[in-house]
């Protein structure tokens, strides 16, 4: 079901109940901006679960209070693949509770019966995504966020210190040009109650992957995750520019933050790679002892048609300033 007006087709998320034997034999649901909220004080009492019993792909698109009720109606099978997308109000100021009401939705779609072995973080000027992996394959949960720059929050000053505090970022950043939004305090909020929810999907990470640029404040966003993430052995980056954001390098250095990191990753793919920060941070994380360069398909082929030659000598440039003792490697991506 997609609205193509973007007016509500369902009046509640309970009208699916309506629908019950006939979603008991889907294989695929997609719910797009299609359901209206229901009151949130006047639930139905109860409700029926909707058992989608064979449903091996489920794509949804709703506020908070959508998600939280069709996620407490739905019975979804913990290997169906599911992508849920989280909008917020643009008429007005979000308040803190639209944080609590979006992640507690996220929370209860997160299978509690599969053990997750890999985590993507990614963050952009629109849209936060976290993706979770059991070994060796596809995503089971996709979770966006559709946090934009016309998204209004405005926390007491109390309250943003608390949040602020939590994530790691001094009262007063020693980073030039580091300012804060209140989209940004709303992210930290959001990532928080995530991670208040579910703090047992995390434990058992050992690959986590990043995405975002040199300039924001996302690698705060996510602290609280990773607060939960002890045994991740490898850190790598879709995009180089995830290694030169100072404010990540301030919060991975830290001990008591990944503590079995022992091999970071670092795309190649013919954009420039600052790495001035990771001899500093690799002086700082003694127990990381490898550096993995990914180099792209396309990439390689510029470079004299797979010749290593230019790759090795583009790598040993890269590399001058790194302790000694650390492994360094290159893959074909």
């Amino acid at each position: 079901m997609r609205s193509i007006s973007g007016e509500p087709i369902l009046t509640s998320p309970y009208d699916c109940l309506r629908f019950r034997v006939q979603f008991r034999y889907l294989r695929q649901l997609v719910l797009w901006n299609v359901v209206q909220s229901s009151d949130a004080t006047s639930p139905i009492p109860g409700p029926p679960p909707v058992e989608l019993p064979v449903l091996e792909s489920f794509i949804l698109l709703g506020n908070g209070p959508v998600c939280k009720q069709l996620a407490e109606v739905f019975r979804i099978p913990s290997k169906c693949h599911r992508s849920i997308t989280v909008c917020f109000a643009c008429d007005r100021a979000c308040v803190s509770g639209d944080a609590v009401i979006a992640m507690w939705a996220a929370s209860l779609f997160i299978p509690d019966d599969i053990e997750f072995t890999s985590c993507v973080l990614e963050a952009d000027s629109n849209m936060q995504t976290l993706k979770l992996s059991p070994i060796s394959r596809e995503p089971i949960i996709k979770l966006n966020l559709l946090v934009t720059s016309s998204l209004r929050f405005h926390p007491p000053g109390p309250i943003t210190f608390l949040i602020r505090a939590s994530a790691l970022i001094p009262p007063f950043s020693w980073l030039p040009g580091f300012a804060l939004t209140g989209q940004d305090d709303f992210s930290f909020i959001l990532w928080h109650f995530l991670a208040s929810a579910r703090k047992d999907a995390f434990s058992s990470i050992s690959l986590l992957t990043l995405s975002f640029g040199d300039q924001t404040a996302a690698p705060h966003f996510f602290v609280p995750l990773l607060e939960l993430m002890p045994n991740v052995g490898m850190v790598a980056a879709t995009i180089p520019q995830v290694y030169s954001n100072p404010s990540f390098i301030n919060i991975i250095r830290r001990q008591e933050l990944l503590p079995k990191v022992t091999s970071l990753g670092i795309p190649l793919n013919g954009d420039t790679v600052d790495v001035t920060y990771i001899p500093q941070l690799l002086r700082h994380k003694g127990a990381i002892k490898q550096v993995v360069f990914y180099i792209s398909p396309i990439y390689l082929a510029e470079m004299e048609h797979d010749n290593p030659d230019p790759v090795q000598a583009a790598i040993r440039d890269l590399v001058k300033d790194f302790p000694k003792g650390v492994e360094i490697e290159w893959l074909r991506n």
